[in-house]
Formats: structure tokens, C-alpha cells, sequence
């Protein structure tokens, strides 16, 4: 057995030792900062992620807003093809805008009550019970939550995510090359 592991199983003797804390946190402060980092680095990417995904929304809302006078002067129905893309990604992403905006501004919302769960919450596989829990935000195993105005937004870190997204780029590009074709 490793010896930090013997260390953290104190004898009688020794358990409450000044000196033995002293050890044990010696020896375990390296691996609590490594495991911060690495956390830290989750934390980022999931709040990243929360970003791509409005930005995506967003370039499809502002994409379907800039065929319209095109539409007009064509007679095409690209607009409408846009439209319906947004509608499914919406449909798999609802609340895209304010999980953006509780990942980007969670630090602030944290001192806005208004921000706060309105009711009990599962966070990280644990169930919390009551409501008004501060939650700058969470992520348990691949699913990355916040909040905004008390109610929770959540996506799931993951290839089919990524897979999702693309998708429906493809189907854009697919309506849009029809249209022009």
C-alpha cells in the first residue's frame, strides 16, 4: 500500500498529533492542487461550452434574419429553411440564452438572490433539499448546470452534443445550397 494511504489510517497514538496533521497535509497539498486544477480546467470548459452553444443559436437566429431581404428579392425560402432548424435547436436546447448568461456571469448572479434556487436541487449526484441554495455552478460527471432567476440550465458535455450541433449545420448548409442551387 502506498505510503501516504498507511499515513491516513492513524494509529491510537497518534491520531490526534499536531505533527500528524502536519504530515498528512504535507503530503496531500500537492495532489489537492493538482486536482484544482484540474477542476478548474472542467469548470472552464463546461462554462466554454455553455458559450459555443449560444453563440451557435445566435449565428442561426442572425443568419435567418439576414436571408430575409434576400428571400424577398429571389422568392426563396431560406429564411424559413433557417427557421426550422432554429425551431429543432431550440427544441433540444431550451433556455440556451440564460444558460449562457448563468455560465458567464455566475459570480455576479451570486449575490443576487433572485439567482438562487428556487426549490431543492441535485447537485453533483447529491440531493439538496430547500430552496435559496447558492449555486455558482455545477458539474456532475459530464452534465454542467447554473442558474438563472433560481431555475436551472444544464447541457451535456459530450460527443453526441457535439454531434447535435453538427448536424444541424448541416442541414442549413444543406436547405441554403438548395435554394441557390
Amino acid at each position: 500500500m502506498h505510503s501516504i494511504y498507511m499515513k491516513m489510517i492513524p494509529d491510537q497514538t497518534n491520531q490526534y498529533s499536531f505533527d500528524y496533521i502536519d504530515t498528512l497535509k504535507g503530503e496531500l497539498f500537492p495532489l489537492k492542487e493538482q486536482l484544482d486544477e484540474y477542476t478548474d480546467w472542467q469548470q472552464d470548459a463546461a462554462r466554454s461550452g455553455a458559450v459555443t452553444i449560444y453563440n451557435f443559436g445566435k449565428s442561426l437566429k442572425y443568419l435567418a434574419q439576414e436571408l430575409e431581404p434576400i428571400d424577398a428579392l429571389l422568392g426563396t425560402t431560406t429564411e424559413a429553411d433557417v427557421k426550422i432548424v432554429f425551431a429543432k435547436f431550440e427544441g433540444k436546447f431550451p433556455g440556451w440564452k440564460k444558460l449562457r448568461d448563468a455560465a458567464t456571469h455566475s459570480t455576479e448572479f451570486a449575490y443576487e438572490k433572485r439567482h438562487r434556487s428556487k426549490g431543492p436541487v441535485v447537485l453533483s449526484g447529491k440531493d439538496m433539499q430547500g430552496s435559496g441554495h447558492l449555486v455558482l455552478d455545477d458539474l456532475a460527471g459530464r452534465t454542467y448546470t447554473s442558474f438563472y432567476g433560481g431555475d436551472p440550465f444544464s447541457y451535456d458535455i459530450s460527443e453526441d452534443t457535439a454531434d447535435l450541433l453538427e448536424s444541424y449545420l448541416l442541414e442549413c448548409v444543406e436547405r441554403l445550397a438548395g435554394a441557390f442551387a
